[in-house]
C-alpha cells in the first residue's frame, strides 16, 4: 500500500493535480498510517513467559515429548486421538511455552488451552470435543496417545514377560538357509497384554510372520510409572538359529 501511495505522490503529472486530488491522496496516506498499527498489532507473535528450558532431542517420540513438557509445566496435557509423529530439536535458553508451541507448530498441529489443561489436536480435519478426548480408548489408532516408550533407565519400570511362546522356524526359511535376528516394537497394555506388534528388523519376511504370530500371544506383568500400570511400547529380540 506504501509503494502505490509513494508512486502517486512521486508521479511527475501530480504537479498538475488539483487541491481536491492532493487532499484525497494525502487522505489516503494519512489512513493508511492508521490502519497499519492495527494491522502489525494483530500479526505480532504471542509472548511468552515460560521458564527458560535446555533441550536436546533426536527422533523422540511425540507424546513422549508431550509428557515431559506436562511435568516441566505443571499442567495437564491432553492429546487427540491418532496424533503421533517424531521430534527432532535442539533447543537453549528459550521459554518452554515458546520451545512447546515450535515444536506443535513443527509437527502441524493446533493447541488451545481450555478448563486449565492444554489440549493438542491435528491441524487439519474434524477436531474431536474435549468429552471425546477424555473419553478415548487407550491404545490403537485412536489412543495412542497414552502409550509411553520404555527407556532402560528411566522413570518407567520394565514390563516382565510372565509367558512367552516361542516362534516356530518357518520350514522354507530353515531349507533357505535363512537365520538372524528379529527385532520388534510391542505394544502393552496396562493388563500387561499385548496389543500390537511391529517389527522392525528382520532378515526375511516369514521370519517376521513367525515371530509376529508368538509375541502376539506373550503376556507380562506391566510396567508401572508413578507406581501405576502404564501401557508402553517395548522392544524385543528374537534369534532363528540353523542347526
Amino acid at each position: 500500500m506504501k509503494g502505490r501511495i509513494r508512486m502517486i505522490m512521486n508521479d511527475a503529472r501530480t504537479r498538475e493535480l488539483s487541491l481536491f486530488t492532493r487532499l484525497a491522496a494525502a487522505a489516503i496516506l494519512v489512513a493508511t498510517l492508521a490502519v497499519t498499527p492495527i494491522l502489525t498489532a494483530n500479526s505480532e507473535k504471542p509472548e511468552f513467559t515460560g521458564e527458560t528450558i535446555n533441550l536436546i532431542l533426536e527422533e523422540a517420540d511425540l507424546n513422549d515429548v508431550l509428557n515431559t513438557f506436562s511435568k516441566i509445566a505443571d499442567i495437564e496435557i491432553m492429546v487427540e486421538p491418532g496424533v503421533s509423529g517424531e521430534v527432532t530439536t535442539k533447543v537453549e535458553g528459550v521459554p518452554w511455552d515458546q520451545a512447546l508451541a515450535d515444536i506443535l507448530e513443527e509437527q502441524g498441529l493446533e493447541w488451545t488451552l481450555e478448563d486449565s489443561r492444554l489440549i493438542v489436536r491435528h491441524g487439519e480435519g474434524t477436531w474431536s470435543t474435549l468429552e471425546e478426548i477424555e473419553n478415548t480408548s487407550r491404545l490403537g489408532a485412536a489412543g495412542d496417545n497414552r502409550i509411553h516408550k520404555y527407556v532402560e533407565g528411566g522413570t518407567i519400570t520394565e514390563p516382565i514377560a510372565n509367558e512367552k511362546v516361542n516362534p516356530q522356524y518357518p520350514p522354507e526359511m530353515r531349507k533357505a538357509g535363512i537365520s538372524g535376528q528379529v527385532i520388534a516394537e510391542l505394544v502393552i497394555d496396562e493388563k500387561g497384554m499385548v496389543q500390537a506388534v511391529e517389527i522392525l528388523e528382520s532378515p526375511a519376511e516369514g521370519l517376521s510372520d513367525a515371530s509376529t504370530e508368538a509375541l502376539e500371544q506373550w503376556t507380562f506383568q506391566p510396567a508401572t510409572m508413578d507406581g501405576k500400570p502404564v501401557a508402553v511400547r517395548y522392544t524385543v529380540t528374537l534369534m532363528f538359529r540353523l542347526k
